[in-house]
């Protein structure tokens, strides 16, 4: 295959992944009937390649065995599946909805309508978002990203009452280079309070602005009734808790995970 045909077929792939991930989510039902997936709701998201549909998979069959090929577990599509929770109690389970979404950047705008219109903000019981804390990865560029992400996410889970809680499930920690929980939450912080400083700075500079699109205008609110007079972010500011465990999916170093969710489903 040529350099141009290639080119070709990877804008093609492009258009048929968006294509489809946009039939996925706006069927529904007629109008005025429920979007099917409106549903107590536990949802993986993070970056590509972190470990979500690994981890997916795992709550759905059990522990992998020794000679798993792990390598295999990677969607460009939403995973959509029924789980029975508790974990620990099936006999007093109730069935819930288990979703991997995809980390890919071009899919915010899905991803955002199926969590706000679809699902909806008061049936999200979870969100786990995973981190490959292997230092190989999680460089600062990453480190941008993640916060990036988790910044655009903040102000439609903090809508709820109480917010929603989050687990960062820092997974790869059973590898030599990975980084240590407690560092990646006070890295994420740290670029967390650039971020938001910035949008303040930014709002400033567009306080008369009244062509100003509204995502970035609710961004700017969020931010400011977030920090208040404060310089610097942590996580102990939002409504929702926010917990960073630490495991490894390849590993089935997961109990703590599962206990997280657990807790969420039973409270």
């Amino acid at each position: 295959m040529g350099f141009i045909e290639l080119i070709l077929a990877t804008i093609l792939l492009g258009f048929l992944i968006s294509l489809g991930l946009y039939l996925f989510q706006n069927y529904e039902h007629k109008s005025g009937k429920t979007s099917p997936y409106c549903k107590p709701t536990i949802l993986i998201t993070g970056p590509n390649n972190s470990g979500k549909t690994a981890l997916f998979f795992k709550l759905l069959e059990g522990p992998f065995s020794a000679d798993y090929n792990v390598s295999t577990l990677s969607s460009i599509e939403p995973n959509i599946k029924e789980i029975k929770l508790p974990l620990s109690n099936e006999k007093i389970g109730a069935r819930y909805q288990l979703i991997d979404y995809p980390g890919h950047k071009r899919y915010i705008s899905l991803f955002n309508k199926l969590i706000t219109e679809d699902v909806t903000i008061k049936n999200i019981k979870g969100v786990i978002y995973m981190i490959d804390s292997s230092t190989s990865v999680l460089q600062d560029e990453a480190v941008r990203e993640i916060a990036q992400q988790l910044l655009r996410l903040f102000p439609l889970t903090e809508a709820k009452l109480g917010g929603t809680d989050f687990l960062i499930a820092v997974n790869k920690q059973d590898l030599f280079d990975s980084r240590p929980v407690n560092r990646i939450r006070q890295l994420l912080q740290a670029e967390l309070t650039k971020l938001i400083l910035a949008e303040l700075h930014e709002s400033r500079l567009h306080e008369q602005d009244e062509d100003e699109d509204e995502g970035s205008t609710s961004l700017r609110d969020f931010c400011t009734s977030l920090m208040g007079t404060s310089k610097e972010f942590t996580f102990d500011m939002l409504e929702g808790n926010v917990d960073f465990i630490g495991g490894s999916v390849l590993r089935n170093k997961t109990d703590a995970w599962f206990n997280w969710i657990d807790e969420r489903v039973v409270n």
